[in-house]
């Protein structure tokens, strides 16, 4: 059964808005959903409807990825934020998640999309739930201990001299130490970073502004190091304290660094390759390019090439419709010949080599390939020819008889002068 799906789709693309449409529908998700490209569009959405998810491109003319996450932090909603780019770097892509996104992915490989989805909208019920034992907490402590004991985060209540007070069975195994080893410990005795003078610090910190919420790194009983993130209210009543939930995101964050080295490695790759690499959308616009790609065509940065359409740099219309003619019944284009031309106009051979990626559909989502300048070997051959060519004419037109034989001494080859004076020898 069809699961329902309110997403709101921050995107000044059609084509791609429509793609994530057709992957959730693909999915399993019966979707509400709007597709706006400008802070005005996107706060009057919010303001609308109740959505579940905003997915947002990162690089819009009116409306960047930084500023579609702010405007949706202020409204106060707490729903998964995922970036969907095809130019965001590593480096941005971080920084958008310390920021509060909760994911992203590229546009190039939209198979992590639903996933993406999935995950997120769990951890968005976890942290309903969170809130939701949180409120009752301070409804009820009866209450409160009850929904602590069965909690799915580990849970500490803390007091004002960072010493735990009570813990939950959560956070129990989450350390590896019983309860009754973990009440009377202090918070450094557990953070692997903080020191005495750290923790204090924090302290004042929380109690000033009344919560707060970080990641931070925790020592099990065995010594191991496990990620945490932890979300902290100060409590004033009875002395003061504070109430913590702590989830184990050890996980998450191999996940993370996993995906930041193997992005940083294809990017090294990417930068280095003596070839020149590009990918493009559906359309033809090119999303990304190497160096020697930039160099080869002339341009002075990888930037100024991303204003182009692949298209444009064909030098003939004719070479541009036999690669559509090549590339749109098939994944990959071998060995596809075609001219080129460079920013200053002046045209070159180069030889591309394109893999096609598709949806499950058969619709293209992308290309990506490999242009290797051939004009040195176009022009040997083009040498070889004329070579050829001109002692061609030159046997044609001899006043002397000409001809050659072959190993069984049949006649391979005779001019016009040995036809005439000898008559056409037969095989």
């Amino acid at each position: 059964m069809p699961k329902p799906l309110a997403v709101l789709i921050v995107e000044d693309n059609n084509s791609d808005a429509q793609l994530i449409v057709r992957l959730l529908t693909k999915a399993g998700y019966s979707l509400t959903f709007e597709q706006v490209e400008t802070a005005a569009q996107m706060r009057a959405a919010l303001e609308k409807q109740a959505w579940e998810m905003v997915i947002s491109d990162f690089s819009m003319p009116e409306l960047d990825g930084h500023a579609a996450l702010k405007l949706m932090q202020e409204t106060g909603l707490d729903i998964p934020f995922i970036v969907a780019s095809g130019t965001m770097g590593e480096e941005t892509a971080v920084g958008m998640m310390k920021a509060g996104a909760h994911d992203y992915v590229m546009k190039g490989n939209l198979a992590r999309l639903v996933p993406a989805v999935e995950r997120e909208l769990e951890q968005a019920e976890v942290r309903r739930e969170r809130k939701r034992a949180e409120e009752a907490l301070r409804e009820s402590e009866l209450q409160h201990r009850t929904i602590l004991r069965t909690a799915m985060d580990g849970f500490w209540l803390v007091d004002l001299q960072g010493r735990l007070l009570e813990v939950n069975d959560t956070y129990c195994r989450m350390s590896g130490y019983s309860e009754q080893e973990l009440l009377g410990m202090r918070i450094p005795d557990l953070e692997s970073q903080e020191v005495d003078s750290d923790t204090a610090s924090h302290i004042q910190k929380i109690i000033a502004e009344g919560e707060d919420r970080f990641e931070s790194r925790h020592r099990r009983k065995n010594g191991s190091v496990f990620n945490v993130e932890i979300s902290v209210q100060y409590r004033a009543e009875e002395g003061g304290g504070f109430v913590a939930f702590l989830q184990d995101i050890t996980e998450r964050k191999r996940v993370e660094e996993a995906l930041q080295l193997s992005e940083k490695n294809y990017r090294a790759l990417f930068d280095n390759l003596p070839i020149g690499i590009y990918r493009t959308s559906a359309d033809g616009r090119l999303l990304d390019v190497n160096p020697a790609l930039v160099k080869m065509f002339d341009y002075p940065d990888a930037d100024s090439m991303l204003t182009l359409n692949a298209m444009d740099i064909y030098a003939q219309p004719a070479h541009v419709a036999a690669f559509n003619s090549a590339a749109y019944p098939t994944a990959v284009v071998s060995g596809f010949e075609a001219e080129f031309r460079r920013r200053d106009g002046t045209i070159f051979w180069a030889e591309d080599n394109v893999r096609i990626l598709r949806d499950p559909a058969g619709r293209i989502l992308s290309f990506e390939g490999g242009l290797t300048d051939i004009s040195e070997r176009k022009q040997m051959e083009e040498r070889l020819q004329e070579s050829q060519n001109l002692l061609y004419e030159v046997v044609e037109n001899s006043g002397v008889s000409m001809y050659s034989k072959d190993r069984q001494g049949r006649y391979k080859q005779v001019n016009k002068k040995w036809e005439n004076g000898n008559g056409k020898p037969r095989e």
